[in-house]
């Protein structure tokens, strides 16, 4: 005899709460190690807080870390009057937690930048600050800065968040270039942001778990009668017309797994070398055959 035992809704709302909190003190240490190791030593300019920060540091002599927490109260509090408490208490955490990880790294610990080669501190940096704030969002928390203005202003203005974000980071920018009087700032800048980005939606999305697989051809039941006998997977049958023909065509859709991609690709070119194939990646695969995440 099996006994099951499930955890109760207060269990699982713990476990996801500590869940969050570690994914945010990992990402939040992430990111401000790369300011400490990458960004500050080399004066470079990156958008939001931390590119306000910066070259501020240079000019007061003061922590990092306690310039961007200063900065982020108002802005903090401006968020919380129009985004609501829920989005302070989950940001909170990480703002703070963010500040005292950048001085308890460059002024208590001191430690050394570790290039002042800007390709390689622009390469790295990016990355670092990607994951770290990729973690951060995974959790659903924030770290503030000018995101939560963009957010505010666009409900406001019916404009794009990314488009007030691109204007404010421009300008913080071209406020850092003026500052350290090296116009090659902006670009480098704006390529650490590219990077950042991209390392943010890997890190959201993960790496891709499959392939889904578009089919057309005019031996779609053969096809698919292999790919159900070698590949034990099913497919889906969509019917259509083709634009230039203006026949009906039929397009068959398979879901694989990444290491199935090459035998399928095999498997239509020797039923039909003239198939139109199309793969594209899929980040999330739930239901009958592939498992589901626990």
């Amino acid at each position: 005899m099996t006994t099951e035992t499930h955890s109760s809704p207060f269990t699982r709302g713990f476990r996801a709460t500590v869940k969050e909190a570690l994914l945010v003190t990992i990402g939040t240490a992430l990111m401000a190690a790369a300011i400490i190791l990458f960004i500050q030593p080399n004066q470079m300019t990156i958008g939001g807080i931390p590119g306000i920060a910066v070259p501020l540091h240079y000019m007061t002599g003061l922590p990092t870390g306690i310039l961007m927490l200063l900065i982020n109260v108002p802005i903090f509090l401006y968020g919380i009057k129009h985004l609501g408490r829920i989005f302070g208490i989950r940001s909170v955490f990480a703002i703070v937690l963010f500040s005292l990880f950048t001085d308890l790294f460059g002024t208590v610990l001191k430690l050394p930048g570790l290039t002042n080669e800007f390709i390689l501190a622009t390469l790295y940096g990016g990355t670092l600050m990607g994951v770290g704030l990729g973690l951060v969002l995974r959790a659903g928390s924030s770290t503030g800065g000018t995101a939560i203005v963009a957010q505010v202003l666009a409900n406001r203005l019916n404009v794009k968040v990314g488009q007030l974000l691109m204007i404010s980071d421009f300008i913080i920018l071209c406020f850092g270039a003026v500052y350290f009087k090296n116009v090659e700032i902006v670009l480098w800048g704006l390529l650490f942001s590219y990077i950042m980005a991209q390392v943010i939606d890997y890190v959201l999305a993960g790496p891709p778990v499959g392939k889904i697989a578009y089919i057309i051809s005019d031996h779609l039941d053969q096809i698919n009668q292999q790919v159900i006998k070698e590949l034990k997977r099913g497919g889906t049958l969509f019917s259509g017309h083709g634009i230039y023909t203006r026949k009906e065509r039929k397009m068959l859709m398979v879901v694989v797994d990444n290491s199935e991609v090459i035998p399928l690709k095999r498997m239509v070119q020797v039923i039909d070398p003239n198939a139109f194939i199309i793969i594209s990646n899929t980040f999330e695969i739930l239901g009958e055959g592939f498992p589901i995440p626990q």
